[in-house]
């Protein structure tokens, strides 16, 4: 494997990221990386391709994003849902692109743009000159693939599981795989474990003897913690009064709940959680933070919302990490993980406060997310 690479994608609802690494016998050597943000938004670029070639070879050139990878030996693609059709890493055709983009509608912030960017390397990598390069997929939901039945399956009627996969999946299993991963190597074998993961998206993974039993995420990422713009947890019958008696219609609705709720909703001003941190009255552990504009000229009320909206947002965390307590019997270490989790210590010591008495025999383990590395991880034993 001298010199050999393998490039990796992580796609996200308004952001590509990507790596390369040097292979180098069973070690990974990160050689390169890149990101941009805000796509789709007014200051960004317009779509997910757009992004692509603004990543590899500057504004308005045209040429493959491929072209200057030398040996590259495979390239990998995060995927946030692969339902019940995709658990384990899989090579990329273009019948696994369709299969993929069926469970679109599932993931609506997260499958459409990866599978934008899926097509754009898959159809390059395709071309003569790089035909014999393997794409794969790795999936967000895999790490939930033997999530046990009193875990997975809804209290609705069984035969909307049996016959139509509606279950719980998972989400973020990737990141909570790396934490987990990266918390053993650090305290060696431990029994319970529940990982944290902050960032835009926000989930919780309890994990016994290193196998998740249950999770925050469910059917669709929608489902557990409060989020950046999505509500996480609610009343069902919520929904059905927003439709039938406030006559939302059901698109309108679908955005509500994805785009508009959680963070943002309740602060009616960001869903961004420095943005919160600064009006809620908190230090932002962020050099390169500065309040825009339209941040600093908010009014009183919308301080008093940063706060009820970050109180909020912990106490959820608080009460899945009793929940997970209970069903783990127990907890050995608490690891966070996430751009939030990670990069906020005053978030951490907000979830952890008055939770002494529960986590007294635990260890806190604090994980820079490394998605893109644990992805090349599962890539490299299938590279010859």
């Amino acid at each position: 494997m001298n010199n050999k690479r393998i490039l990796i994608f992580n796609t996200g609802s308004s952001s590509v990221k990507y790596k390369i690494y040097l292979i180098d016998g069973k070690n990974l050597i990160e050689e390169k990386s890149g990101e941009i943000n805000e796509i789709t938004s007014p200051q960004g670029p317009k779509n997910h391709v757009i992004a692509l070639t603004l990543l590899f070879h500057g504004f308005g050139i045209r040429k493959g994003i491929l072209e200057n990878i030398d040996n590259l030996a495979a390239i990998g693609h995060r995927v946030v849902h692969g339902g019940n059709k995709f658990s384990t890493i899989t090579k990329i055709d273009k019948n696994v692109i369709n299969e993929i983009n069926n469970f679109s509608s599932l993931a609506p912030l997260h499958n459409p743009p990866i599978i934008e960017v899926i097509k754009k390397v898959f159809n390059e990598s395709q071309s003569v000159s790089h035909r014999n390069i393997k794409s794969y997929a790795i999936f967000d939901t895999g790490f939930y693939k033997d999530l046990p039945k009193v875990s997975k399956i809804y209290p609705i009627p069984l035969e909307y599981y049996e016959k139509y996969g509606i279950q719980r999946y998972g989400f973020h299993g990737i990141s909570h795989k790396n934490a987990y991963n990266e918390t053993i190597k650090k305290f060696g074998k431990l029994q319970n474990v529940i990982s944290i993961h902050l960032g835009s998206g926000c989930s919780i993974t309890a994990i016994k003897n290193g196998v998740p039993i249950d999770t925050s995420m469910g059917f669709t990422p929608q489902e557990g913690l409060m989020m950046g713009t999505r509500a996480g947890d609610i009343d069902s019958g919520i929904i059905f009064y927003m439709l039938n008696k406030l006559k939302i219609k059901p698109d309108k609705l679908s955005k509500i709940l994805n785009c508009n709720s959680g963070l943002v909703g309740l602060s009616e001003s960001s869903p961004e959680m420095l943005d919160i941190l600064f009006l809620a009255g908190y230090k932002v552990e962020d050099s390169n933070y500065a309040p825009n504009e339209k941040i600093q000229s908010l009014s009183k009320k919308h301080h008093e919302n940063a706060l009820i909206a970050l109180e909020i947002y912990v106490n959820k965390i608080k009460k899945y990490i009793g929940a997970y307590f209970a069903i783990l019997g127990g907890v050995d270490a608490l690891v966070f993980t996430g751009k939030i989790g990670y990069g906020s210590s005053i978030i951490r010591d907000l979830i952890t406060r008055d939770l002494e008495t529960l986590l007294k025999n635990a260890k806190i383990n604090v994980v820079r997310t490394d998605e893109e590395l644990q992805i090349a991880k599962e890539i490299i034993n299938y590279i010859e």
